[in-house]
């Protein structure tokens, strides 16, 4: 009898809704036929709703507050900002996990992935943070076969930003992403694999940049249905077990809206002097600051040592603001961080995150002293509109989240593996 393998395809960002609108539209008429058999639900996020997050929750089957992982950037304690990277997950990930239960493992552009993680039985190329090629693999010998395919890491996104680039930088979302499932099937034929997760991050980048332009949305799923039909068709097995998901969604952006602004104005984040871009500069009066998107910390003297109040002085008129902030144009509400974060590491998490409404963006720009501010780009995460499929499978979940990734993989592997997972089980 053959051993069943599980194939992930993550498509970046890619909405609930849009994808069942291709579908409908036939503009994706394989995926449209494979979701037949199976069931495709929406599937919610986390906040603060960006790629790091996601994929660490992703991959954890935690919220942040377990793995560590609270944004794009983070600040430390001495107010120095760093990038978040694999090594900073508290947690063990699913790489890990079927590792200890000797599953061999292939994972291609996963964007958390950098450096990438040494782990018995597995194949890695990482995402998007790897500077270059020889810093991106697991093993290292993967280096020349990637060299001699000319594999791109990530395409510069400052390409889409230049009008000059704006076409190019479309014409190499096809020859990259066909690159990556090229790239895939020769590594998974020359070596056997019970696991292959490979994540299509193009199409997070058409969304941010081309999400106005219809036809080129649809052009490139039309390209990508066929390039997906050909990878399954050529490798999945009828015992094999396959995923397909997104991360987050993406929809049209109204505006971006600096929350920088609002602190300074109130009088409740000063600086020194006309250093603005170090957050070392904040003045020890200040009560509170924020990083994007939408991230609110407690200038406090529990954790940060230039402070000059406790928690308990500042946190009622900060919560004042943030329930003065609801009533601006594109802000939802707010969370506490008990609300949404999860256990062990929430010493290191925002105090509060400000959810926007649908299509508004939540900056931190401190160079621009105004309310709201223009963006390069044209589409913006969402929390709510993700999505997953299994294929013969049915999801008995109506509330689906991304922290219910693992569990069920664990689930359709038959691995008995117990953890303090925020998910469940969802077949």
């Amino acid at each position: 009898m053959n051993k069943k393998k599980l194939y992930v395809l993550g498509l970046d960002g890619v909405s609930f809704t849009l994808l069942i609108d291709f579908c409908e539209k036939n503009i994706t008429p394989y995926l449209k036929k494979i979701f037949r058999d199976g069931d495709i639900k929406k599937m919610c996020s986390v906040y603060p709703t960006i790629s790091s997050v996601a994929w660490a929750t992703l991959l954890t089957g935690k919220l942040p507050g377990s793995h560590g992982i609270f944004g794009f950037i983070d600040i430390k304690d001495d107010l120095t900002l760093f990038i978040p990277n694999y090594k900073d997950i508290k947690t063990k990930t699913i790489i890990e996990i079927l590792s200890d239960f000797n599953k061999r493992v292939l994972h291609i552009n996963l964007p958390i992935t950098y450096p990438p993680p040494e782990v018995k039985n597995t194949v890695c190329i990482s995402g998007f943070l790897a500077p270059k090629i020889d810093k991106a693999v697991y093993p290292k010998n993967l280096k020349s076969f990637l060299l001699k395919e000319k594999y791109v890491i990530d395409l510069d996104p400052w390409m889409a930003r230049d009008d000059k680039k704006k076409k190019v930088f479309y014409n190499e979302l096809f020859t990259v992403t066909d690159k990556r499932f090229k790239v895939c099937e020769e590594i998974i034929k020359n070596e056997i694999f019970d696991v292959i997760i490979l994540n299509i991050m193009e199409t997070d980048r058409l969304f941010h940049f081309f999400i106005k332009d219809y036809y080129k949305l649809k052009d490139y799923f039309s390209f990508l249905d066929k390039r997906i039909m050909s990878f399954l068709e050529n490798n999945l097995k009828e015992e094999d077990e396959l995923i397909i998901l997104s991360d987050h969604g993406l929809k049209e952006l109204k505006k971006s809206i600096n929350i920088l602004y609002f602190l300074k104005s109130k009088g409740l984040l000063k600086f020194k002097g006309d250093l603005l871009y170090n957050y070392n500069n904040i003045i020890e009066t200040s009560k509170v600051f924020t990083l994007a998107p939408g991230r609110i910390y407690l200038f406090k003297k529990e954790r940060f040592s230039r402070a000059l109040y406790w928690e308990n002085e500042i946190k009622e008129e900060v919560e004042n603001f943030l329930n003065e902030l609801i009533s601006y144009e594109g802000i939802k509400g707010y969370k506490k961080r008990l609300e949404i974060f999860g256990r062990e590491f929430i010493g290191k998490a925002p105090d509060f995150i400000i959810i926007p409404e649908m299509g508004y963006d939540l900056k931190a720009e401190f160079d621009l002293d105004e309310p709201y501010v223009d963006s390069p780009i044209e589409g913006v995460h969402t929390f709510d509109d993700a999505f997953i499929y299994i294929r013969g499978r049915k999801i008995v979940k109506d509330d689906v989240k991304i922290v219910d990734f693992v569990p069920t993989v664990l689930n359709l592997l038959n691995i008995n593996y117990k953890d303090n997972f925020d998910g469940e089980v969802i077949i």
